[in-house]
């Protein structure tokens, strides 16, 4: 007869965790909290609060500064992953074969990412004044007249759009680089055994055997789009006539700047919305994508 023995669990193993579950408690949990009750309440960033239900809802979304700051970051969101994602899989695709420099190349673009904002910032800042500029100075060796970069609607999303490739961009090729290292050569080897050449290997191979990759940026990128601030806040601060003002900064208005705290908060839940909806999808279509491959 055999007797079954049964381990008690050991406490004192979760005491090693318990420093990081005391933290997200209050940092976390209670913080998404306490943002949702005052989306509730008329908080003026005082100690007053009164309960006023979704009057704060039902304002925001009849506010045209509201789906302005929701059209700017959609329009940022689809330009940055594009490019982003395009060029971090071309410049992944472009290391991995090995040329020579190419350990240089994969350290310049990477470093961007590492960089502080506020210098990544004031460094396009002087690049693209409009006297001085080295953007400007460029097109006027072509014969095209100054730009006023960061004072036009269009020029100034245009603006943020290429500081956020240049500093992201990186980040996403190193993501393209950890997937490629987990396709096996003799699948590319068995392509150019079939005759595919460099394009068709790229579009028929590489990118769908990168789909989980393609993903993970994706939510990486709507992430990032919900949260950009400081470009915005160092370089237009949300201008000229809130042509560049996002999400994030509309947030930091209404609430630093209008003392609207209830508000700003309706402004967050809406953005934790967005983001936890939109990473739901991309999971969504990758299993679906997934199992049809």
């Amino acid at each position: 007869m055999t007797m079954k023995i049964r381990s008690k669990p050991n406490l004192t193993s979760y005491l090693y965790i318990l420093p990081m579950l005391i933290i997200c408690g209050i940092y976390l949990f209670y913080s998404l909290g306490f943002v949702a009750y005052t989306s509730l309440t008329n908080w003026d960033t005082g100690k007053n609060m009164k309960f006023i239900g979704l009057e704060n809802y039902s304002d925001l979304f009849t506010d045209a500064l509201f789906w302005n700051a929701l059209k700017n970051t959609g329009v940022y969101f689809v330009f940055c992953l594009f490019f982003q994602i395009s060029l971090g899989m071309l410049l992944a695709v472009l290391v991995r074969s090995k040329i020579r420099g190419s350990n240089i190349v994969k350290s310049l673009v990477f470093m961007p990412y590492v960089m502080s904002t506020v210098i990544i910032a004031a460094m396009f800042r002087i690049m693209m004044d409009m006297n001085f500029g080295d953007f400007n100075a460029a097109l006027s060796f072509f014969g095209i007249a100054n730009v006023n970069w960061l004072g036009t609607p269009h020029f100034a999303m245009m603006s943020l759009v290429m500081v956020a490739i240049f500093q992201f961009t990186g980040f996403h090729m190193v993501l393209y680089i950890g997937g490629l290292s987990n396709i096996p050569d003799e699948i590319f080897e068995s392509g150019r055994i079939d005759g595919a050449g460099s394009i068709t290997m790229f579009f028929r191979i590489t990118v769908p055997m990168l789909l989980g990759t393609i993903m993970t940026s994706l939510v990486f990128g709507i992430i990032g789009a919900l949260k950009t601030f400081d470009q915005v806040f160092l370089l237009t601060g949300g201008g000229p006539g809130n042509s560049t003002e996002l999400l994030s900064s509309f947030l930091y208005r209404q609430f630093l700047g209008n003392y609207k705290g209830g508000y700003a908060s309706s402004i967050g839940i809406v953005m934790l919305l967005i983001g936890l909806v939109l990473s739901i999808v991309q999971i969504r279509l990758y299993n679906k994508n997934r199992v049809e491959l």
